[in-house]
């Protein structure tokens, strides 16, 4: 239906950025990635200085594995808003792809420095510091800062809770107890 909706108003002559990237994003969701890769590039022809069509391009290319071309686009994004939250987590995420693991982590300062409300931002970076870190202990107030945040949006299967355990587990593993009986 929202497919429709933005097809209606690129008939009527709304050519913005706004409405080719909803667009792409619609044609991601149903995995017409050909097409979403073209209307997300038509996006940016059409809003060049917009930081969300950069962005929403960025993951894109993020979820297709381009990492390279993900963090040019958040970098992008980045020279319009330095302070844009989704651009400095998701090029985080991607610099971590790529082995830049400090950038990862400067990013994802900056992204708390810029909006310390961002739930997405501590889950990421929990999951940075459990895995690159071996920071456990700040992993798990992340996680638990994450779960605050987030409060009713998630459901007990989120994937947190798995990195959790996995947190945990590793915590047991490292000083040699036993699991805690329950």
């Amino acid at each position: 239906m929202a497919r429709f909706i933005y097809l209606k108003a690129v008939d009527e002559e709304d050519e913005s950025g706004e409405v080719y990237t909803n667009l792409g994003i619609i044609a991601e969701k149903l995995d017409d990635s050909a097409t979403a890769h073209g209307l997300l590039k038509k996006a940016i022809e059409k809003s060049v200085g917009n930081p969300y069509v950069h962005n929403n391009m960025g993951e894109y290319y993020l979820s297709a594995g381009d990492y390279d071309s993900a963090i040019k686009e958040f970098n992008e994004a980045l020279k319009i808003n330095p302070r844009m939250v989704e651009a400095l987590v998701n090029s985080a995420i991607a610099y971590t792809h790529v082995k830049l693991f400090n950038e990862a982590e400067d990013n994802y300062k900056k992204a708390l420095a810029s909006d310390p409300s961002f739930p997405e931002t501590y889950f990421n970076y929990g999951v940075f510091l459990s895995d690159h870190r071996e920071q456990n202990e700040e992993a798990l107030a992340f996680f638990n800062k994450f779960i605050v945040l987030k409060g009713k949006e998630i459901s007990d299967k989120h994937r947190v809770y798995r990195y959790i355990e996995q947190v945990n587990q590793k915590k047991i593993e490292k000083t040699g107890d036993k699991e805690p009986e329950q």
